[in-house]
């Protein structure tokens, strides 16, 4: 549950009600002239009560249609983000499937003086396409940013296919990392978008 925050808005119209309220008070406690004069005096009085209280409604309204555009806002985002999480959960679960199937030979750092071959492991398209948006899925999009991270690092590693034995640890290393991203990823996105109905 969300607490409410006191708006500047807020505040104005608390001064403002409070100043009317004291006119309003000085006003019925003061010493008026006699009928005479009182009647000629009221439509004024009466004149700059409506406009106070015609200034307060200006800025109620204003105020309720800021809340009602965040909150259509805030549920316009929450349906985009939900949107976009179920793309980059199809994408994910493509990626975490290449990195299993990829022919993994290096389990254990090795030190030979020529170079192992590696496939190379291709980023899903869609995932840097949407790459920019990624942060509007909240937490999910962490892992998501790790796991494109580590491969785009193992790759950087095994340039031209091959890779040399003084980098297989580290290879390793970013591989794995990928793995247990797109895990966390694939987890934290059916979590949200099972908790977003």
């Amino acid at each position: 549950m969300e607490r409410s925050k006191l708006s500047k808005d807020s505040l104005v119209v608390s001064a403002m009600c409070f100043g009317f309220g004291a006119f309003l008070a000085w006003t019925l406690m003061s010493d008026h002239p006699g009928p005479a004069k009182a009647s000629i005096e009221w439509p004024a009085w009466v004149q700059a009560v409506g406009s106070v209280l015609a200034i307060l409604a200006a800025i109620g309204i204003a105020m309720w249609q800021r809340q009602v555009e965040r909150a259509d806002r805030k549920v316009a985002n929450a349906s985009a983000a939900k949107s976009l999480g179920v793309v980059v959960l199809r994408e994910v679960r493509e990626l975490r499937m290449r990195l299993l199937k990829a022919p993994n030979k290096v389990r254990e750092p090795f030190h030979e003086t020529q170079g192992m071959p590696i496939p190379n492991i291709a980023i899903p398209q869609a995932l840097w396409d949407v790459a920019p948006a990624l942060h509007t899925l909240g937490r999910p999009s962490d892992a998501v940013t790790s796991a494109l991270f580590h491969l785009q690092e193992a790759r950087e590693l095994a340039q031209g296919g091959l890779l040399w034995g003084e980098h297989s640890a580290q290879y390793i290393r970013h591989m794995t990392q990928a793995l247990d991203a797109c895990d966390l990823a694939i987890e934290q996105l059916r979590a949200t978008l099972g908790g977003a109905g």
